[in-house]
C-alpha cells in the first residue's frame, strides 16, 4: 500500500564519495518535494532530513492533507560531495486512491502496523486500539473487532455501524508501534 493524504511519510537516501564507497555529503543534504510536477514549498518545509550512517539519510513528514488520491509526490535530495552539487531521487509516489466500501454494511479490511522504533518492523502479538470518525464527527470506539493475522498484518471486521457515513476515518494504535489511519468514503 502506498501514501495516502495525511500519511507519515518516510524515504531513504544515500551517498557516495569518490570511488562510489558510501560517504557522507559536505553537510546535511536538503530535499525538494514535487506535487503534480511543480515545487512545493510548504511541504519542502516540512520534510526533516536526518544522518542515519556513512551516507546513509532518511526523509520523515507528513503528506499533506489536501493532496487527492492519484497525485503524483516526488521527492529530490539536493547534495554537496567534494564540492558538487548532485540531485538525487529519493522517491516518485502516486497517492492511494481512499477505498470505497457500502455504507452501513459490515467489511473487513486488512493494514499492517510497524513499530515505532524503525517504521518498518512488523508490530506483532500487540492488542490494538480502534478508533473511528464518521463524517467529521468526534472520535469514538469501532464497534467491529482487530484480530492479528501474522507477522504485523491485521484484520479489522467493521460492524455495519463503523461504515455507516459518507466519509471516515479509522484509526489503529498499539503501544510500541506507528499509528495507522485509514481514510475512507462510501457509497450506497
Amino acid at each position: 500500500m502506498g501514501y495516502r493524504p495525511g500519511d507519515s511519510y518516510t524515504a531513504l537516501f544515500t551517498t557516495t564519495v569518490a570511488g562510489g564507497a558510501a560517504g557522507n555529503a559536505d553537510s546535511l543534504p536538503t530535499v525538494v518535494a514535487n506535487h503534480n510536477g511543480t515545487d512545493d514549498s510548504t511541504f519542502t518545509a516540512a520534510l526533516t532530513v536526518a544522518n542515519l550512517d556513512a551516507g546513509r539519510y532518511s526523509v520523515t513528514g507528513t503528506v499533506p492533507a489536501g493532496y487527492a488520491g492519484g497525485d503524483t509526490v516526488t521527492i529530490v535530495a539536493v547534495a554537496v560531495i567534494g564540492g558538487v552539487t548532485v540531485k538525487l531521487p529519493v522517491s516518485r509516489d502516486i497517492l492511494d486512491r481512499l477505498p470505497v466500501f457500502t455504507k452501513n454494511k459490515a467489511v473487513t479490511f486488512g493494514f499492517y502496523l510497524p513499530l515505532s522504533s524503525d517504521h518498518v518492523s512488523p508490530g506483532t502479538l500487540k492488542t490494538v486500539t480502534a478508533k473511528r470518525v464518521l463524517d467529521g464527527g468526534a472520535y469514538s470506539a469501532v464497534s467491529g473487532s482487530v484480530t492479528e493475522i501474522s507477522n504485523g498484518y491485521y484484520a479489522f471486521a467493521a460492524a455495519a455501524a463503523d461504515t455507516n457515513c459518507t466519509s471516515g476515518v479509522w484509526e489503529f494504535a498499539a503501544t510500541g508501534c506507528d499509528t495507522q489511519r485509514f481514510p475512507f468514503a462510501t457509497e450506497p
